[in-house]
Parts: structure tokens; C-alpha cells; sequence
């Protein structure tokens, strides 16, 4: 007998000896008498209606594991029998581990220890400034005196070195550089600060205006002084007022045109006596000799030449 032909013999032996016991443990499809069979439904298989999870049995907190879970027979293997608490005498727990869902993004145990401060911090109600400082000693009240001064003197000196932050024209104060920085380069200062410029700009002009108009005035009165010294000299009525400002824009006649003195003939001479004094000759005129300052002048048109002057 060749090596072949005993391999042969050995795995018909093998087959045979275990296909009864493989065969036993098959169950057919169309069995349905047995509860345990799995369920099994095909990939592409739809489904043909709704779910009726009232006929399915469902895992929960409040039905114990079956005899025939695998858990179930490992603790009996162990040693515990049912009703009986775990443990080596019997004495642990007889139900489950309850699980709770959670619904929440908190971790394990932070809702616990939430409630334990809150019990602990409510339990008692927080003492005021008040009653601590009529149960506190000698010692802890120079303490408490010492911290307020100590305190205080902190912040004078932040508020003096503060001071340096302080934006006047805005009426800001900031306590560090960079948001000081950003506030001299934004747009409500600089606009704050062209609008404070402009007005300064204003206010110059007025005050030049107005002592503008303080000088027209002197130079006004100090004309009229001089009018009425002429005439008083030359006995001749002084001229009527100039009309007011208010009463300027209403529909009031033109003044008379001015006199011509040149045209009114000089007073007799009084009778001269042998004994008495000749008069003084009379004063000049004002109208005869002008004097001129170079303003209105005429001058006498010259020439234009564009060539160079011709040597002799």
C-alpha cells in the first residue's frame, strides 16, 4: 500500500467520524418551531413595512440576562446562583449596573461634583465684610489696615503713571501703549483735532477782523477832528452825521454833494486901525495844495525799449 492510499483511508476516516456530529447541529430554514434561531435577512433585501418593536424583545435595565446567555453561564460556572447577591459569601449587589443616558457634554462625574459645591456652598450663607471684622483679632485687623494702605499707595502710583496715557483732547484715558498708540492714529482724533484747529483758525481771523475795524475807527474820528478844526477856522456849518448802520439799508435820500471851498468867497476884512495889528495872512486850503502819498497818482507813460542803446 502506497503513501497515497493510506492518506485516503485516514480522511475518509476523519469524515466519517465526525459527520454525525456536524449534521446535529444543522438546523433547517424552514424549522421555525425553535425561539433560538438567529434571525437573518439578506444585503439587498428592502424592507416591506414598519417594525412592530412592541412584538421584538428588548434588552433593558429592569429584565434579568436568559439562562442561555453566555454571561449568565459563566457566573454560574463561577459559583453564583440566581437571586444570590456577588461576591465570595453573597453579600455584593443582586442587581445590575444601572446605566444612565447621557445626554449632556459634561464628562463622568462633573454633574456629582457640581452638586457637591453647590450643597456645600449654600449650606451656610456667606459671612459679610461686616461680621468679619468684629470676630477678627487684634493681628488680623493691622493686617487688613496695612493690605487697604498698601492698596492705596499701588494706586496713586498707577494712576500717576497712567497720567502719561491721558488724551486731553479727547478726555480719554487708557492704561497701556498700544490701545494709546491706536487712539492717536484712529479717525475720531485727528477729526477732533482738525475741528479745534479750524476754530482757532476762525477765532484768529475774527480778532484780525475786529482790529481791523478798531483801526478804521480811529482813523474815522481822528478825519472828523481834523474837518471840524478847518472849518471852525473858516466859520462854516459842520456836516450833518453819517447815517447809522441799522438805518443804512432803508430808503434814505443822498446826502448833499460837498461844499467847494474854492468856490465860496473869502469874509470881508475887518477895518484895519492905524493903532492895531495886521491880521495874520490867511491859511492855505486844503483843496489848493494836495499833498500825495503815491496812491491815485497818474504817472507819465514811458517808453518801451527792446534793443540795447547805440554806442557813439
Amino acid at each position: 500500500m502506497s503513501s497515497y492510499e493510506a492518506k485516503q483511508k485516514l480522511v475518509e476516516r476523519y469524515n466519517e467520524s465526525h459527520a454525525p456530529s456536524r449534521l446535529a447541529t444543522v438546523r433547517p430554514r424552514n424549522d421555525t418551531s425553535d425561539d433560538d434561531e438567529d434571525f437573518t435577512m439578506s444585503r439587498h433585501e428592502q424592507p416591506k413595512g414598519y417594525v412592530d418593536f412592541d412584538r421584538v424583545d428588548q434588552t433593558s435595565m429592569e429584565t434579568h440576562l436568559p439562562s442561555n446567555n453566555v454571561g449568565y453561564r459563566l457566573l454560574q460556572k463561577m459559583g453564583w446562583k440566581e437571586g444570590s447577591g456577588l461576591g465570595r459569601l453573597g453579600e455584593g449587589r443582586t442587581d445590575p449596573v444601572r446605566i444612565n443616558l447621557k445626554q449632556d457634554s459634561l464628562g463622568v462625574g462633573k454633574a456629582e461634583q457640581d452638586q457637591e459645591y453647590i450643597e456645600t456652598s449654600a449650606s451656610k450663607r456667606k459671612a459679610m465684610d461686616s461680621e468679619k471684622q468684629l470676630e477678627e483679632t487684634m493681628e488680623e485687623r493691622q493686617v487688613r489696615k496695612d493690605k487697604a494702605t498698601k492698596h492705596h499707595e499701588i494706586q496713586q502710583e498707577l494712576k500717576h503713571v497712567k497720567r502719561a496715557f491721558y488724551c486731553e483732547l479727547c478726555d480719554k484715558q487708557y492704561n497701556k501703549v498700544s490701545e494709546y498708540d491706536q487712539h492717536l492714529q484712529s479717525y475720531d482724533h485727528h477729526h477732533k483735532k482738525r475741528f479745534k484747529d479750524m476754530k482757532e483758525q476762525a477765532k484768529r481771523s475774527t480778532l484780525g477782523q475786529s482790529e481791523k475795524e478798531k483801526k478804521r475807527e480811529r482813523e474815522r474820528r481822528r478825519e472828523e477832528k481834523e474837518m471840524k478844526r478847518m472849518l471852525q477856522t473858516h466859520n462854516l456849518p459842520p456836516p450833518p452825521p453819517p447815517p447809522a448802520a441799522a438805518a443804512v439799508d432803508k430808503d434814505i435820500p443822498p446826502p448833499p454833494p460837498p461844499v467847494n471851498h474854492d468856490m465860496i468867497p473869502p469874509p470881508p476884512p475887518p477895518p484895519v486901525a492905524h493903532d492895531t495889528i495886521p491880521p495874520p495872512p490867511p491859511l492855505l486850503s486844503t483843496t489848493t495844495n494836495k499833498v500825495s502819498f503815491g496812491f491815485g497818482v497818474k504817472k507819465k507813460p514811458s517808453g518801451i525799449r527792446f534793443g540795447l542803446p547805440k554806442k557813439g
